[in-house]
């Protein structure tokens, strides 16, 4: 089981109770996929009838230009569950003002452990990079997208009751790697 922490500062709003410095701690995360994805630009040189009957090959004549257009992206997906002083309806709409508001999360940690605990840190959290190019030595963690899905039991009332009910919602989660301008 990987645990998940995130951080960002949200406004107040009538959707959640709380505001200011928020931790929401996702728990039982069943999947967490990491793609690296490089985005080079590709030249397509076409040939006319006359050269490709001078020299015929079955090769494209193709050019590449790696202009490192690098995508990181991490997609989990997993549950919120009540706890002794939140529900997880409350929590999701937290997550809701923590995509909405802009910006990257203070933090994110993925993992409960050393090795193996990655951490996503903002300018405000890591030692800033002597290029200035790159604001922090580790990238930022912008949650892009939040989805959920509430499946209906008879534990009561999902934004008012605690439930003895481990799992309430679950939740997908799209984050983007990269530094904020």
């Amino acid at each position: 089981m990987t645990d998940i922490i995130l951080v960002k500062t949200i406004p107040a709003s009538n959707l959640y109770s709380g505001s200011g410095s928020t931790t929401i701690n996702l728990k039982s995360f069943g999947k967490i996929d990491v793609a690296s994805k490089n985005e080079p630009l590709k030249i397509q040189i076409p040939k006319t009838k006359t050269s490709q009957n001078a020299s015929p090959t079955d090769l494209p004549n193709n050019m590449v230009i790696d202009l490192k257009k690098i995508t990181q992206t991490i997609r989990c997906s997993g549950w919120l569950d009540d706890d002794a002083t939140e529900t997880a309806w409350n929590k999701f709409w937290k997550l809701v003002a923590m995509q909405t508001r802009g910006g990257a999360l203070y933090s994110l940690t993925i993992g409960a452990a050393t090795p193996g605990k990655l951490i996503f840190p903002t300018a405000n959290g890591s030692t800033v990079s002597t290029n200035p190019a790159w604001p922090t030595t580790t990238p930022q963690a912008f949650l892009t997208s939040i989805s959920g899905s509430v499946e209906s039991d008879d534990t009561g009332d999902i934004s008012s009751s605690f439930s003895t009910k481990p799992a309430r919602i679950k939740v997908d989660l799209d984050l983007y790697l990269g530094y904020e301008r």
